[in-house]
Formats: structure tokens, sequence, C-alpha cells
């Protein structure tokens, strides 16, 4: 038994959620966005706002991506840009916090080591 898969798991199974969701709908979000002269920002705050996402949730997951031209315009986005956006938005909206149980099992050293090994020991 590996936990380390089973947080991989559910973290892609989040991403595939929030990007299916948002590219199943890409091509009209495009026209609308280029239609409206909106900003990328405010285009992705929209779509997303049913996981209660802030403007500036958006904003910040824009910012680290440090995007520069041609991917500066939302209308140049491929379905693998798409893919890294929704990965780093679900990093910064949806914060993960770790905890462990069945700490009295034989391979709980271990799991313990492989999973600060693999995400560090913040507290």
């Amino acid at each position: 038994y590996h936990p380390v898969r089973d947080i991989e798991w559910l973290r892609e199974e989040i991403e595939l959620w929030i990007f299916n969701n948002l590219y199943s709908k890409w091509v009209s979000v495009v026209r609308r966005h280029t239609a409206t002269k909106s900003t990328i920002d405010l285009t992705l705050h929209c779509q997303l706002s049913g996981y209660s996402t802030q403007l500036v949730t958006v904003q910040n997951t824009l910012a680290n991506l440090h995007l520069s031209a041609p991917m500066d315009k939302l209308e140049n986005w491929d379905e693998a840009m798409v893919r890294i956006f929704v990965n780093a938005f679900v990093e910064e909206r949806f914060p993960t916090i770790l905890a462990l149980n069945k700490i009295d099992m034989k391979d709980a050293a271990k799991n313990i080591s492989n999973i600060c090994s693999k995400y560090g020991q913040e507290s």
C-alpha cells in the first residue's frame, strides 16, 4: 500500500473535474471573452465562480504562471495551457492538509517518511 498514490489520485481527480468543467465549454468561453474584450482574470473568474473563487485567487494563479506573449492572450491557449492553468488554480484555491491515520500500523513509519519526502514537512 502506498498512501502517496492516494494523495496523487485525489489531487488528479480534483484537477480533472475542474479541467473538464472548464474545457468542455472552452470554445464559447474564448468567443465570449473576445467579443466582450474582457480581461483574462475576469473571464476565468466568471468561469470558476462556482468553486467559491475570489478574483484575487485567479489573479494570483495567473501571476504565478508568469505568462508572456503569446500565452498572455486567452485565445492562444490550447488544451495543454488550460490544464496548466487549472493545475495551478487548484494549488492556489485548494491548499491541501494531509491528516494521516493508522499510525499504529506496521508500515506507518515508512509511509510517513515517503509522504514527507514527497510533500515536505511543513507545519
